[in-house]
């Protein structure tokens, strides 16, 4: 780029001397390559010194928010939003106008008439403010219908990150299992070479570690389909990499609180529904006097009168119509509206009886779930603990032998297996209860 300006100056100014002119070619040249590598080491070293984008991180506190943000299945249903205000321009205005032309022409004589007309209709009734009304509802029931959408989608967020918590830990205890399994087998292997154990004693430790690994390639599948199902709510592509930090919460049992059925998202969309059949009701009583039309004319003509000759004539005329409700009332399309209102508020009703049973199980879940967490947490394993110590003293000792201590740690893990049940399903209920009782989509925007 440097030596550019001096090869045109080459090429259009010819030179006295050919050896000046081939050097100064020859420096032209060499200033060009020598900018050029610099311009490749430059992009190398930026290249080679970038560092690779740092994986997303998230937590369980901002699961919700990022399923809000990022879901892409809630971006395309807030399209539906932006459709419904569309819509809602064009409602509640006045029919276009209509304008008539005629001309008629008398093939034996000179006469002829030309004119046109201009006819506006205009509603009776509140008609274009109820259906003003009505696209604004609608504009409502659809970001309600969002609101929903997202609540559902942080719920199964949740679920997710507490599923792949709990089958973490999981993964974690069968290691633990096979490592004691593997210390069986040892311990068993010895006692063979003593001859104090039989072959068949050491197949089926054997064959305990063989099952126990079996295991490992199912948690492994689990978790990762777990993974790509939080991706997949988040809105993470599949070669981005995925990070969870997530711990157990403390086992606290929520209070309890009343079904809001003013915020829930659930009865967000079924008032809405049911305000539309409302307002659709008033529409269509609206609708039973049609439009009354003005109409404005005018209209010239040439007549013959005989014996005077042609007259020219001009005429301005109005025309004033209202159809009368007569024979077409609109009573079916009322009664239409008023069933599908009484079906709404019905649906309401029959959403919060089942809401409150629900939230009402779960709850009675909750406080028997952290009733067998205190139990598992501060007697069961505590006493295994204390037995397990115990008996550990005793093989030191000699007294008892190794199997039964490796027998007794199974039964420990076995017992923390249990608890790790426990909790998972306690959280998993406890997720229940706030997507019954709250709105999770409070991050939505």
């Amino acid at each position: 780029m440097i030596g550019l300006p001096s090869v045109h100056v080459a090429k259009m100014t010819k030179p006295n001397h050919p050896s000046i002119h081939s050097l100064s070619i020859q420096g032209c040249l060499l200033r060009t390559s020598l900018w050029l590598a610099i311009l490749w080491h430059g992009t190398i070293v930026r290249t080679l010194g970038a560092e690779p984008p740092s994986p997303l991180s998230w937590t369980i506190e901002t699961l919700a928010e990022g399923v809000c943000r990022h879901n892409k299945e809630l971006a395309a249903a807030r399209w539906v939003i932006e459709s419904a205000k569309a819509r809602s321009r064009q409602a509640g205005k006045l029919t276009n106008p209509r304008i008539t032309t005629s001309s008629s022409l008398n093939t034996i004589n000179p006469e002829n008439m030309q004119g046109f007309s201009l006819q506006q209709s205009f509603p009776i009734t509140a008609r274009l403010r109820l259906e003003k009304n009505v696209a604004s509802l609608n504009i409502e029931q659809a970001e309600k219908e969002v609101q929903w959408m997202a609540h559902q989608k942080v719920m199964e967020a949740m679920e997710s990150a507490t599923r792949w918590l709990a089958l973490h830990e999981r993964k974690e205890i069968l290691k633990e299992q096979i490592t004691l399994a593997q210390e069986l087998y040892a311990a068993l292997k010895q006692q063979q070479e003593r001859g104090e154990r039989s072959p068949l004693d050491l197949s089926l430790a054997v064959i305990q570690i063989k099952e126990l690994e079996l295991k490992r390639p199912g948690l492994e599948s689990s978790i990762h389909s777990l993974e790509n199902q939080m991706r997949s709510l988040l809105g993470q592509q599949a070669e981005e990499p995925f990070r969870l930090e997530a711990i157990w919460k403390p086992m606290a049992i929520p209070s309890a609180s009343p079904l809001d059925t003013a915020n829930h998202p659930a009865f967000g969309v079924l008032h809405t529904e049911a305000s539309i059949h409302h307002a659709m009701v008033a529409l269509e009583q609206s609708r039973k006097w049609e439009d009354w039309t003005l109409g404005l004319s005018h209209q010239w003509s040439v007549d013959e009168d005989i014996p005077f000759g042609l007259e020219r004539n001009r005429r301005l005329g109005f025309q004033f119509s209202i159809p009368l409700p007569w024979w077409q009332k609109n009573l079916g399309a009322v009664a239409a509206s008023q069933a599908n209102l009484k079906g709404a508020k019905a649906s309401i009703a029959a959403l919060e009886l089942q809401m409150e049973y629900e939230a009402d199980s779960t709850m009675v879940r909750l406080i028997q779930g952290r009733a067998q967490y205190l139990m598992l947490r501060d007697e069961l394993i505590p006493n295994r603990e204390k037995h397990h110590r115990s008996l550990e003293r005793a093989v030191r000792a000699g007294e008892r032998p190794m199997e039964s201590l490796i027998t007794s740690m199974e039964g420990l893990l076995t017992l923390k297996l249990s608890l790790l049940e426990v909790i998972e399903t306690f959280h998993l209920n406890h997720y229940r209860y706030l997507y019954l009782t709250q709105d999770l989509s409070r991050h939505h925007d």
